[in-house]
Formats: C-alpha cells, sequence, structure tokens
C-alpha cells in the first residue's frame, strides 16, 4: 500500500521511523521566547529569567578586548581555528589558578549544563540511581531522564541537600551512583550548604562510592564577598561545575568543569564525539580580560552591588505589598526569591496566569519538582536580577493585584 503524504509532505511512514524510541519517549519543555506586549496593556516585566543584570554586563571591556584579538591576522585567525578539545591552556590554568586545582582537571564547557550533560553521559548507565535537590532546575532532570536513571529527589532547605538523608538512604542499602547539587544559593530556593555538610557528603561519597556533582553557578554572586569552602577537588569523588554565564552574561555560553584525573580523558572522550570543543572566539575574548590583573575581581564587587540593590528593593516591596499572603527570606545571594503561599487552599498557578494578565511574567514552584510532583505547588521563583530597580516595586504591586484576583 502506498505511504500517504501528511501536510509536510513526508510520508507518514518516513516521518514514524524518523526519531529514536529513547527520544520520542523524553518529556519536552516549552521554548525559551520573550513574551510580546499585549496592545493597550502594560509592557511585561519578567521575573522569570536567571541571568545577571543587563546593565552588569561588560559590554564596553568585550569590544575592547575583540578589538585587540582581531587588529592583527594572526591573533583573529588564531581565535578562529580550530581549538583544544579540553579548552585553550590559557583558559585551563586560570580557571585552574582560581579553583586550586590543577589545569590538567580542567575541561573548559559550553556553559553548566553543557558540563552536567557530559558528567551524566559519562557516567550514568540505564537504571543507574542519582540523586537530585528538590526542588531542582528542571533541565537537569531531562539530562538525567536523556540518560535512563533512576532520579531520587532529595529535599534542599535553607542550608541546603540534606545530607542526612542521603545517608539514610545509602545505610538502608541504596546503591547511589550520583548526588548532584547546587551548594550555594540554590535555584531556586536560595539554600547555602555548610561547608560541615560538604565535608560530611565527601565522606559518604569516598565510603560509597559514588560521585558528587557540585554545579555552582550562583558562587560568585555572594552580596558579602563571603564564601564557603567548597567540596574539595582533591577527592576522586567529586566533580566541580562553573560557568561565567552569571558574570559575564548567558549568551557566551562559557563555563568548566573539574574532574579527578581518572574521569578527565573520559569526559574528553566522550566530548569530542559531540562538539570537539567550546567556541575559540568567545574564549579567546574572555581570556584577554581575565588576563588583565584584577579585572575579574573588580567585575565581581560591581556585579554584587547592583544585585544586592535589587535584592533590597524587591524584597522590601514583596513584603510591603504582599505581607500575609507570602513567606519568604530575603536572599544574600543568587538570583532569586523563593517564596511560599501561606494559604494551605491556594496553589501558584492560577496566581501565573493572573499576573500574567497584568503584566507579570512569574514561575510556579511545580517545576522544580524532582519527581513532578505537587510538592512545590504553592511555592513560587521570582527572579529579581533582570529587571530595572525601578520595575521591582511595581512588579510587587502587581503581584499584589494578582492575589486579590484570586482571592
Amino acid at each position: 500500500m502506498p505511504a500517504t503524504i501528511d501536510r509536510a509532505g513526508v510520508p507518514e511512514q518516513e516521518t514514524a521511523v524518523r526519531v529514536a524510541a529513547r527520544v520520542s519517549a523524553l518529556s519536552t519543555a516549552a521554548p525559551f521566547a520573550r513574551p510580546a506586549r499585549q496592545p493597550g496593556g502594560p509592557a511585561p516585566i519578567l521575573l522569570v529569567s536567571g541571568a545577571p543584570a543587563p546593565e552588569s554586563l561588560p559590554l564596553a571591556d568585550f569590544r575592547r578586548a575583540a578589538d585587540h584579538i582581531f587588529a592583527d591576522r594572526p591573533g583573529g585567525e588564531a581565535a578562529l581555528d580550530y581549538g583544544p578539545h579540553a579548552g585553550l591552556p590559557g583558559l585551563r590554568e586560570w580557571i585552574g589558578r582560581r579553583e586550586d586545582a590543577d589545569p590538567a582537571q580542567v575541561l573548559v564547557t559550553n556553559g553548566a549544563l553543557h558540563g552536567i550533560s557530559l558528567i551524566f553521559s559519562t557516567l550514568l548507565d540505564h537504571g543507574d540511581v542519582v540523586v537530585l535537590d528538590d526542588p531542582v532546575f528542571p533541565d537537569t532532570v531531562r539530562i538525567a531522564e536523556q540518560y535512563g536513571a533512576t532520579i531520587l529527589p532529595v529535599a534542599v532547605g535553607s542550608d541546603g541537600i540534606d545530607v542526612q538523608a542521603i545517608a539514610d538512604h545509602l545505610r538502608a542499602g541504596v546503591r547511589i551512583k550520583v548526588v548532584y547539587t547546587v551548594p550555594d544559593f540554590h535555584n531556586p530556593s536560595g539554600g547555602v550548604l555548610p561547608a560541615s555538610d560538604r565535608l560530611w557528603l565527601v565522606d559518604l561519597a569516598e565510603r560509597y562510592g559514588f560521585v558528587i556533582v557540585s554545579d555552582n553557578p550562583y558562587r560568585d554572586t555572594t552580596f558579602g564577598g563571603g564564601y564557603v569552602d567548597d567540596f574539595a577537588v582533591g577527592s576522586s569523588h567529586v566533580v566541580r561545575v562553573g560557568t561565567f554565564t552569571k558574570t559575564l552574561g548567558a549568551g557566551w555560553r562559557l563555563g568548566w568543569l573539574i574532574a579527578p584525573p581518572w574521569l578527565v580523558p573520559h569526559l574528553e572522550n566522550v566530548r569530542r564525539r559531540i562538539d570537539f570543543h567550546s567556541g575559540t572566539v568567545g574564549q579567546s575574548i574572555v581570556l584577554e580580560l581575565l588576563g588583565e590583573p584584577g579585572w575579574f575581581d573588580r567585575l565581581l564587587v560591581r556585579n554584587r552591588s547592583i544585585h544586592r540593590e535589587k535584592a533590597a528593593v524587591f524584597s522590601k516591596a514583596l513584603a510591603a505589598h504582599t505581607s500575609g499572603d507570602l513567606e519568604f527570606t530575603a536572599p544574600d545571594g543568587g538570583f532569586f526569591v523563593w517564596a511560599t503561599l501561606t494559604s494551605p487552599e491556594r496553589t501558584a498557578a492560577p496566581l501565573v496566569s493572573a499576573a500574567a494578565a497584568r503584566g507579570l511574567l512569574l514561575t510556579s514552584g511545580r517545576h522544580f519538582a524532582a519527581d513532578g510532583g505537587r510538592q512545590w505547588n504553592r511555592h513560587l521563583r521570582f527572579a529579581f536580577s533582570a529587571p530595572t530597580v525601578d520595575q521591582l516595586p511595581v512588579a510587587a504591586q502587581r503581584l499584589a493585584a494578582a492575589l486579590d484576583d484570586t482571592r
């Protein structure tokens, strides 16, 4: 029987076999999009993006560095040539110094999420148990799902992931392969894992044989400039993931991972089968600036001031306009406020819809459930970094009106 033709002009029988079964079974997410202003309505305010404040981006420095690199043919040609799979040596050396690690342990990636994907693809076999933060950044769940992992959610609070719960699972006989956590200014909860719990988790990893994946994109966003001692890169059971996304801008797609020596060649082997290496132009421009003494640290000081002010302004406005309806803790770093609806009868979904009608875009907590459950349905994540300082009180006012609309 001849095949029928679908609207796209592709035979239906061919369409049915074009996508692998493992891919067609994957969950899907809405594509990233910026909403258009509705005719006659207010300009939308977005409290959804985990990107740094636009005014914090050093655009003039980027242009100056690019002009210098492309001022002559040798520099420009080098930046446009193929590069090493692990990244430009100078950039790996800078990251190694910054992270107190051997540059040979550093692999430059296309952002943190790419690094996590490389780690999961290298370590996880179908059915392996991976502990994930709960709540968790949803794309981490999708990556684990892609490799057929069994997801074990572990609660995250103001003190980070519950290490006692992990210890209890291990004593009960659960064979954990990977523990993934965001230890500093967790997305979305804002929690920070104490140094003592990090040491405890490393001890468990070394005793039970699992790998800790420390995804730390917000570490440098601390408002006070203080740091908790991170997981030791000297342990053969620790992989640290970092990124320039939260300091230099998401569009660079530039990050890194630091892995134990036994794992590095396997990560490189997997990496060269996917994308060969990160873009040499972006690496070259960033490295040009990082090579200027004190440049990055001065940038961090400036950016902390910008984000600290926004967090304070938004927290104050939120408390003033939503008192009694929401509970939250003002953040000490990161880009988010994690709030809970006080009434057990309310969920975030109707509020998100009502807020959108008033020109305010929010993210419901349900998107961050590691197991797809309902445990975060009364929560909302507010991203305060992208709007202007003047927009943040307006956002709180629109939220208050949306709360009234949904009573």
